[in-house]
């Protein structure tokens, strides 16, 4: 390579020129001429465009990379080599690689790496042709055009999987870059054909730098010949599509992985053709799509933008309209490859269907029915605001079980400011049915309505409008993320309710809600206050009342003027007889409120309450009834006459009951003997039966003295 020598004249270029000058005297006659002069046209075309990270290296250590990476090029016998250097003076390691120049080799360098999670920084990639005979020379005017590449990787180790996979994924490039012309020269006959002539559109705008081709492959079935250019696939996967290809023209996303420019699954072109000589060809055509046209809107095609004036003109929407603009931005964001098969009837339904979406604030779903690919096709409409990464795989875990897909492939399309489309394809199957999709979308709106959202909607079923946007500004602040994230809006909203009762009473409040069902069924008992309150102080009162505590959770919710405190306990009934929790809620209620106030007793007694269904005013009557007992004297205690109550509620039933047929004035038994007749004598024999069931001999005695207590 004939090497310029820069003359310093300040600035950038003499920089470089004291570079090169100071190269070239650290060469001096260190190495042989051909090393010497390889070096030098090296560093002639990698100097004006290195990094600034070049220049921080000692000029030793760039002759080092030099003279590292001419010996690579020259001892290159493939189409590609590749070596690392460690970087003394700032750590990590140099990659210096050598190879037959193709397109996208630097960014199938780039996505390698990303995959590999390895930080880097490009330093240089000059071009040049050289020319190999019994001796090398860089720049020779018959050479082969090569590309060297220096790039900094912020790591030491460079682990042999890695390299391995960018030396396939340069053979790739250069694979498909050797068979260019073959391939596109193959692509243009195929979309020639008259039983093509119908998509001439399509097959023009995938020639027109859309589709960037990476292989082929042609099999005549009778002749028993096959024509293969390019990257080759799986012949396993070649199969696969071979087995499914029909008679009409399908896209198809593969499974196997682009090695060359994006790390994406290739897109497949698959036709059968029956040829007028009887032979019957299979035509693969696969690559990627080219990223400039993901990006052109589909209005910009002329094709389609006919297609779009025409729904348009069929919907009766006046030009520069405000839905007329909505509805182009919707077809913008619709696959372009779709859109050219789509039938005119099922595209005018499309754009009908979202052009009034974001009146809206819900999820919209659309079936793309007769398109280009075999798979089932879903867009997703829904506004920005309800878009996350886990409502992405909440609704795709609803699309899978709703439409029976063992999975589902998605990808995200911007609309605008206020919407985005999801892009989900399912395995092929059945139609959709407008019912279905009816109450898919009803389903994915539940998913995807935001929190605050979800609970304002709730807050609506109950409350008027200012009434429930009175609550939302005094309290949503309040709710932290933590919050937000455990307690589902269904059940935020009761909090606040609460919450707004103790900021209005000032008093303490409990809820009850359920029953849930998990490993084993549990209510929640909520406690709401606005002071701190320690477990230990509510605990007495739950054991007491025979209620099992499960897990507890604490939360804070802080407000412009009080800080309010949400206790949370999962909780079950410690006793199999007792009543479900559920019957006996407003009693239960009633008696904690009391207790956490002291207005009633807190002793054992209180366990009657779930197991009896009696209130606490009503359970006092036994705490009357055991004072007397002991008045009377006995040798038994207090909890040894409770447990006998508790360890037998049908008795302690029958015994309320007969104590208030004796002397309540509210069952409106004046007669004596009637009271006697209706109420007492039915009860007494219920009694005595009950009573011969208890086995316990102490307990039997203190029962049946309860009984006798007049």
């Amino acid at each position: 390579m004939d090497v310029t020598i820069l003359t310093p004249e300040g600035g950038e270029d003499a920089r470089l020129a004291e570079r090169q000058a100071a190269l070239i005297a650290a060469l001096g006659d260190r190495f042989d001429t051909e090393t010497r002069d390889g070096v030098q046209a090296l560093a002639a075309a990698l100097l004006p465009q290195a990094a600034p990270l070049f220049f921080s290296a000692e000029v030793e250590e760039n002759l080092e990379w030099f003279v590292a990476g001419f010996e690579l090029i020259r001892d290159r016998r493939e189409g590609c080599s590749l070596t690392t250097l460690p970087v003394g003076s700032f750590g990590g390691c140099m990659l210096l690689i050598s190879a037959i120049d193709a397109p996208y080799l630097l960014d199938t360098v780039q996505i390698h790496l990303e995959k590999g999670e390895i930080p880097f920084r490009i330093v240089a990639h000059p071009l040049f042709t050289v020319e190999r005979d019994s001796s090398i020379r860089l720049g020779g005017g018959n050479g082969v055009r090569e590309s060297f590449m220096l790039i900094f990787l912020e790591r030491v180790e460079f682990p042999s999987s890695l390299q391995e996979g960018l030396r396939q994924g340069f053979e790739a490039a250069q694979s498909v870059a050797h068979d260019q012309s073959a391939l596109q020269q193959e692509f243009s006959e195929l979309g020639n054909l008259p039983v093509l002539a119908e998509h001439a559109d399509f097959f023009s705008w995938l020639q027109d730098g859309t589709l960037l081709l990476f292989g082929c492959e042609r099999r005549c079935v009778k002749a028993q010949t096959t024509l293969k250019l390019g990257l080759p696939l799986p012949p396993e996967e070649v199969e696969r599509v071979f087995a499914a290809a029909g008679d009409s023209l399908h896209l198809d996303e593969l499974d196997s992985l682009s090695p060359v420019l994006r790390l994406e699954r290739l897109t497949a072109l698959s036709l059968i053709i029956d040829r007028p000589d009887g032979e019957r060809e299979f035509c693969l055509f696969y690559g990627l799509f080219a990223p400039q046209s993901l990006d052109t809107p589909a209005s910009a095609l002329p094709p389609l933008r006919q297609r779009l004036d025409a729904v348009l003109n069929a919907l009766e929407i006046p030009r520069d309209c405000h839905d007329y603009r909505k509805a182009v931005e919707i077809f913008n964001a619709l696959p372009k490859a779709e859109l050219f098969f789509i039938p005119d009837e099922n595209l005018q339904q499309l754009v009908h269907s979202f052009s009034f979406l974001y009146r809206r604030g819900t999820v919209k779903v659309v079936a793309v029915q007769g398109g280009l690919r075999r798979e089932r096709i879903l867009l997703v409409i829904l506004p920005r605001p309800y878009f996350t990464d886990e409502i992405v795989q909440r609704m795709e875990r609803v699309v899978c079980r709703s439409c029976s897909a063992g999975r589902v492939r998605t990808r995200l399309i911007q609309l605008s400011v206020d919407y985005l489309t999801l892009h989900l394809r399912l395995p092929p199957g059945g139609a959709f049915a407008p019912v279905a999709l009816e109450r898919l979308e009803r389903q994915l709106t539940r998913v995807a309505l935001p929190w605050e959202e979800r609970l304002r909607r709730l807050l609506r079923r109950s409350l008027r409008e200012g009434e429930t946007q009175q609550l939302l500004a005094r309290y949503r602040r309040g709710f932290d993320n933590e919050y937000r994230t455990l307690i589902h809006p269904r059940f935020a909203s009761r909090d606040l309710l609460a919450l707004e009762q103790v900021r209005q009473s000032g008093r303490e409040v409990f809820a009850l809600w359920g029953p849930f069902r998990g490993d084993e069924r549990f209510y929640r008992l909520q406690f709401y206050s606005l002071k701190p309150t320690h477990l230990n102080a509510l605990m007495p009162f739950l054991e007491n009342l025979g209620l099992c505590v499960i897990d507890e959770a604490d939360f804070s919710v802080t407000t412009d003027d009080a800080r309010f405190y949400i206790k949370s306990f999962s909780v079950s009934s410690a006793n199999d007889v007792a009543h479900d929790l559920g019957d006996v809620r407003v009693a239960l209620l009633e008696t904690l409120e009391k207790l956490y106030r002291g207005e009633v007793e807190n002793d054992y007694l209180n366990r009657l309450i779930p197991l009896t269904s009696l209130s606490h005013r009503q359970v006092d009557l036994f705490r009357a009834y055991r004072n007397y007992f002991f008045q009377l004297g006995t040798s038994f205690s207090k909890r040894r006459v409770a447990y006998a109550l508790i360890d037998h509620p049908a008795v302690a039933g029958l015994l309320y009951r007969y104590f208030e047929a004796r002397f309540s004035s509210h069952l409106g038994w004046s007669d004596p003997l009637e009271r006697e007749e209706k109420g007492l004598s039915p009860l007494r024999m219920e009694l005595v039966a009950a009573l011969e069931q208890v086995s316990d001999p102490n307990e039997d005695q203190i029962l049946r003295t309860l009984f006798q207590v007049r």
